[in-house]
């Protein structure tokens, strides 16, 4: 009977309870609503208070009742601002949570509304279809409800209502549910004819098939058992042991359920209920054969088991919706493809593989093939775990499976899942250990000596074993490194702790050691941590090593099962519309998505392809699409997406690693749109032949790399990625815009770059223009080309330039920032002088009487000449020995040198020689112009940049002879100039940058890839400046810096590289400078000269923190090494370069124990080691002797090439007597050098190294 408020009655039940209304209960609310005038207020408090209510919601504070309201009613958690304003309602008590339900309901829009009203259609053709007594008694109970509420709860808009409510599935639900609600009852089958009538419950029938010998007892299940399994959804179990599966005459029989003992050699299981009305759902829970399995369309089909070694295959044929779930996989599964009959539903696999076993070093999963279905869902996982793997230096990997698709002419969605690709990785731990040994030393007799570890000392005295012992005490393996006047480097700590008045050290301790300090005789010395040390340490005939620790290399574990991904292919089909594949390797060729015919195919998602460290590794080709457009999402794709025909509209979203760009290309593509955060690449030169405009506007991030082949049919608009376009023929017009958009951007315009037409823009961010030298020069001379530009913050000019070019920055759009590839220097040629000589005003030269000559030529007339002109032919026609009459023009000759040079001088005053012996010629000549030649320039830089603004930058990239620079205005007298220095993976010689009427230079310079974890060197840039006005220079950046002063560099006072993390190599000398220079070093290891020579000043040098190299200057340089532990080197590198005076002695301000003071000496020929060190033995008393007697002492008792020391007023003298020994300091040739606050009688010295420390 229809009731008359069925669908408000259906809605309170579907808020309440999630379920359709029961007959009965519905015939009762009927009434009560009636009775209220249509009023279901009543009904919605009684059901708030209802024990199936109150049992639901059990426990549940407000917040949780209201959002279980919103999942009955719309299908979804609520949201936060719903959820919060009815739960004020109700802790207000303004409504209640009966009256709430309603209102919640009544106020469902969109999505919300239609969920909900399908809900009810559903839970309204549920009830009506209870058209039975006995159905409508037997939806009772908890059981039935629950089947009721699955239903209800899948339904969430049109297209799930619409399936719910076919008549098949209805009538399955409305049974399952009656069934559940019913008390069921198992038989069991017997030998014999069987006669089975089951109840209205979800009966269970158990039997068993085993025709083996001896299995009669246990075969139960024959083709002449009659079964009926009456209402409810009834199972027939079956247990099969070897034989043919019958299914017998079954009725009423919705289920079938086989568990399989039979061995592949018995024939496995093969099963077919085609034949069998009514079964819904055939399912096989184990097996130990090869499986088949065949299904009419209207049942569906399930295996679900664990895979062992005697199956090997798996087999689906027809069914409805076919789901095969398969752990511990290896067994190959095969689903339609290849038959005659598709499943006609949706096909679901799952194939995963078993617990990884160790050392098992390579286990493939079966190949996965499927034909047929509405929607095809395959899901690999390479394992189930894989604790059990050990790192032991044995790898372990799970192949997974190639996935092989036909779509059939019903397929409209696939999606492809397997775990993806990585290396497989196994190392077993060690356990460092650091190596210890114990040193016991013997006493020394004065002129013997020990060695340990490469490091000897040489007792002066008659020493005990205990002060030997304390001579190799506390060294350092991080001691400064010396290198000796040879050019050899220490190997480690080469001055001990024992006073040179005690004794000398030579050589240097073998590399990674270091010491503690003395037990006695004894003491520890300590290897690198955690090292296998090459060698032990080894000592003399004097020392006894003992070994204490031996040391081992830590080695940290490894542990990684690895996993390959499998090709994917999908024969598709003209219903195909997505298809998602995530984990696959490259899929081309025959392999991704082929055919043509796939035209209704809108979306495809592709993720997880292949692996960084493989290129191409995860290319995929799609033969064909949907003609107008395509979805395509790609993430970690490594390689070429290619799209074969169709998607004349692309729209890409791209996700990838740093380290990953994705390549689309897409044949009939006329319009691409990329978004996403990732790397992505392609060119219309091949793979976006037909694009006419791509566009990455919606991109958040990422790089996007795009080659256009011709400007003229395909434009570009960027986003917040970092753009990067290439217009490969920029020699014709480009008339299409180019827009980059925000993000730090590139364009690269190839070929001899023409004026476009088109704008071309930067947009926002730091963006780069790029061409090169000779198209900058050539787009430079006029301001036309800057008129299509904007938006561009830099020039990139791409070649090293090799001729002569300028770039004329005020006709570059206001750029002030130019990246160089540098250039060649190229030299002025040479030229010849000219003069011209005018002869007018000549009257007359007597014929057989009188001469001119000049350069080896004479003219002798046999007849007078009388005028200028004449005579100005004649010797014209004379042949000279430099020069050549290049022209002439009356009474005007002008002669060229025959060589270009300054070898041929112009003749000044008088040309020709006139001999005349009765002084009747009358000659008058003058120079009226002149030319002196010049020889071969100077080579200078090619590439020259113009009109440069104040701190304006040029960045080297390149080795090559450097570039000029021209300030556009350099008047001032605080004008700056950037220089950025740019490496990565190599030392680069920048060469020369010239930047005249500059005061202050600031250099950036900087390494992309410096010293690190992955194994990369910071490298060095080396760079020349030549800036005549320069007064200052700062340098910052992380690489290392070797700078040279130019000649013309004369000014500069201040070089700061505090903020310099890298090394800086400087030396003052190389400037010439009239002025001293302040040198203040960074955090690198510097190495820093104080100026010498002739032109040598009294330079202020701060090593800053770092291991320093500071040189001593020769005119009182004062040297601070600062943090770290330092090298000061006092040399002379000829007999010239010594210290100017006695008293121009460099001053070391802060030298302190860690600190090295090393001496040469120049020896005649070459720069030589000192190696003896003595305290100057003369008695002298410093309130009445001079310094300069001291100094004059010092020389006197020091041999050729050997330092004498002496404490005068508080400090430490150290003298050095270079090319030969004389009695007084000779200026320019001896040196000295001062070590503030220091006392002699506390040092250490290195004969090997010369060098002196601190104890």
């Amino acid at each position: 009977m229809a009731f008359q408020n069925a669908e408000a009655i259906q809605k309170l039940y579907v808020a309440f309870f999630n379920r359709p209304a029961d007959y009965y209960g519905l015939q009762y609310w009927d009434s009560v609503v009636t009775a209220a005038n249509g009023n279901t207020a009543a009904v919605a408090a009684e059901f708030s208070k209802s024990k199936e209510y109150t049992d639901t919601f059990a426990g549940m504070n407000t917040r949780q009742i209201i959002n279980t309201v919103y999942k009955n009613l719309f299908g979804r958690s609520a949201d936060e601002a719903g959820l919060e304003y009815w739960f004020g309602e109700v802790n207000a008590g303004r409504v209640t949570i009966s009256n709430a339900v309603t209102s919640i309901a009544a106020g469902a829009q969109n999505a919300d509304k239609i969920a909900y009203a399908s809900k009810v259609t559903a839970a309204t053709a549920f009830t009506n279809a209870l058209d039975t007594t006995d159905e409508r008694l037997g939806y009772a109970g908890e059981k039935a409800n629950a089947v009721a509420k699955l239903f209800v709860a899948g339904v969430t808009d049109a297209a799930t209502l619409a399936t719910a409510v076919t008549p098949a599935n209805l009538d399955a639900t409305v049974n399952q549910s009656i069934g559940a609600g019913a008390t069921a009852t198992t038989y069991q089958l017997a030998k014999g004819l069987d006669n089975i009538t089951g109840t209205s419950g979800n009966d269970v029938i158990v039997g068993s098939i085993d025709t083996s010998t001896g299995g009669t007892e246990l075969n139960t299940l024959s083709s002449i058992d009659l079964i009926n399994g009456g209402a409810g959804v009834d199972t027939l179990k079956i247990a099969h042991a070897q034989g043919d599966v019958t299914l017998g005459s079954l009725t009423n029989v919705e289920v079938v359920e086989i568990t399989s003992a039979a061995a592949t050699a018995d024939g496995g299981l093969v099963v077919n209920s085609t034949s069998v009305a009514g079964v819904t759902d055939l399912n096989i829970v184990r097996a130990a054969g090869v499986v088949q399995a065949t299904a009419a369309a209207s049942t569906n089909v399930g295996v679900s088991l664990k895979d062992v070694a005697g199956i090997s295959s798996i087999s689906v044929i027809g069914g409805k919706n076919v789901n095969v779930a398969v752990t511990d996989a290896v067994s190959a599964i095969n689903v339609g493809a290849g038959t005659a009959l598709d499943p006609v539903g949706a096909v679901t696999i799952s194939a995963t593989g078993a617990a990884a076993v160790n050392n098992v070093a390579t286990t493939t999963m079966g190949a996965i093939t499927v034909g047929g279905g509405t929607t095809i869902n395959v899901t690999q996982k390479a394992t189930v775990n894989a604790a059990a793997i050990v790192a032991d230096g044995t790898t372990e990997k799970v192949v997974q499976g190639a996935v092989n698709i036909t779509a059939s002419a019903a397929t409209t969605d696939v999606v492809v899942k397997a775990d993806a690709q990585i290396s497989a990785q196994s190392r077993a731990a060690v356990a460092g250990a650091t190596e210890v040994a114990t040193v016991k030393f013997t006493a020394l007799e004065e002129g013997e000596s020990v060695t340990v570890g490469g490091l000897t000392f040489t007792a002066a005295k008659d020493l005990t074993a205990a002060q030997v012992a304390q001579a190799f005490a506390n060294l350092s393996d991080e001691a400064p490194i010396p290198t000796d006047a040879n050019g050899d480097d220490a190997t480690g700590d080469t001055n001990g702790s024992s006073v040179a008045s005690n004794g000398i050290f030579s050589g240097s301790l073998v590399e990674g050691w270091h010491s503690g300090a003395t037990s006695g005789d004894t003491v520890t010395f300590t290897a690198w941590e955690d090292t296998d040390m090459a060698d032990d340490l080894e000592s003399s005939a004097e020392a006894t090593v003992t070994t204490v620790t031996q040391g081992v290399d830590a080695v940290s574990a490894l542990n990684r099962l690895g996993i390959d991904t499998n090709t994917v292919t999908i024969a598709g089909g003209a219903a195909l519309k997505t298809v998602t594949v995530d984990g696959y390797k490259a899929s081309t060729g025959t392999a991704g998505i082929t055919g043509t015919s796939n035209t209704a195919l809108t979306s495809v998602t592709l993720a997880n392809g292949g692996t960084s460290s493989t290129a191409n590794s995860g290319s995929f080709e799609i033969d064909s699409v949907a003609t107008n457009s395509l979805a395509l999402n790609l993430t970690a794709v490594v390689g070429t997406v290619s799209i074969g025909a169709g998607a004349k509209t692309l729209n890409a979203s791209v996700t990838t690693s740093s380290s990953v760009t994705t390549t689309i290309a897409s044949a009939d593509t006329e319009t691409l749109n990329v978004t996403g955060s990732g790397n992505v690449a392609g060119t219309t030169a091949s793979g976006l032949a037909k694009a006419t405009a791509i566009s990455t506007s919606g991109m958040t991030g990422g790089t996007a790399t795009f080659t256009i082949a011709d400007g003229t049919a395909t434009s570009f608009t960027g986003g917040a990625a970092s753009d990067r376009v290439t217009v490969s023929d920029a020699s014709v017009a480009i008339t299409k815009a180019i827009s980059l958009g925000a993000g730090n951007d590139r364009l690269v315009l190839s070929g001899n770059v023409v004026v476009p037409t088109a704008t071309l823009s930067g947009g926002e961010g730091t963006d780069q223009i790029r061409m090169n030298g000779a198209s900058a020069a050539a787009l430079s001379l006029n301001g036309d080309f800057a008129a299509k530009i904007d938006g561009f913050e830099r020039l990139y000019i791409t070649d090293n330039v090799t001729a002569a070019t300028t770039v004329n920055m005020a006709n570059m759009d206001g750029i002030t920032y130019v990246i160089s590839n540098n250039s060649t220097g190229t030299a002025a040629a040479a030229t010849k002088a000219t003069f011209t000589v005018n002869l007018a005003g000549s009257t007359k030269l007597t014929g057989n009487e009188d001469s001119l000559s000049f350069n080896g030529a004479t003219l002798s007339p046999t007849t007078d000449i009388t005028t200028a002109n004449a005579l100005a032919l004649a010797l014209a026609g004379l042949e000279y020995d430099d020069w050549e009459v290049t022209s002439v023009s009356g009474s005007t000759i002008t002669f060229t040198a025959i060589d270009a040079g300054t070898g041929t001088s112009v003749p000044t005053g008088t040309v020709f020689t006139k001999a005349d012996t009765d002084a009747d010629s009358v000659i008058v000549q003058s120079i009226s112009a002149s030319t002196a030649g010049t020889d071969t320039g100077d080579t200078a830089p090619a590439l020259t940049i113009d009109k440069m603004v104040n701190d304006g930058t040029l960045e080297l990239v390149a080795l090559g002879d450097g570039v000029i620079v021209k300030m556009a205005d350099a008047t001032g007298t605080s004008d700056s100039f950037n220089i950025v220095t740019t490496l990565a993976a190599a030392d680069i010689d920048f060469g020369n940058v010239v930047v005249a009427g500059v005061e202050t230079i600031k250099i950036n310079a900087t390494d992309g890839s410096p010293t690190d974890s992955s194994g990369n060197v910071t490298n060095t840039g080396i760079l020349e400046l030549s800036a005549d006005k320069a007064t200052t220079v700062t340098i910052s950046g992380n690489s290392h810096i070797d700078l040279t002063l130019g000649s013309v560099t004369k000014s500069v006072a201040t070089i700061n590289a505090s903020a310099l993390t890298g090394d800086l190599t400087f030396a003052a000398s190389g400037a010439d400078g009239v002025v001293a220079v302040t040198v203040t070093g960074g955090a690198g290891n510097d190495t820093l000269s104080a100026s010498v020579g002739e032109f040598a000043k009294a330079d202020v040098i701060n090593g800053g923190a770092g291991n320093d190299v500071i040189y001593a200057g020769s005119n009182g340089a004062k040297l601070t090494g600062g943090a770290g532990d330092d090298i000061f080197v006092v040399s002379a590198a000829g007999a010239d370069l010594g210290n100017k005076e006695g008293n121009t002695y460099s001053e070391i301000t802060d030298f302190s124990a860690g600190d090295l003071l090393q001496l040469q000496a120049f020896n005649g020929t070459d720069t030589a080691d000192v190696s003896v060190f003595g305290k100057l033995t003369a008695t002298l008393n410093e309130t009445t002797a001079t310094f300069s007697n001291f100094v004059d002492a010092a020389i006197k008792q020091a041999g050729a090439g050997e330092a004498v020391w002496f404490n005068y007023k508080g400090d430490l003298y150290v003298v050095v007597d270079s090319d030969g020994s004389t009695d007084t300091f000779e200026n320019g040739t001896d040196l000295i050098v001062k070590l503030t606050g220091v006392n002699g009688d506390n040092l250490t010295f290195n004969s090997d190294f010369g060098t002196a420390g601190l104890v």
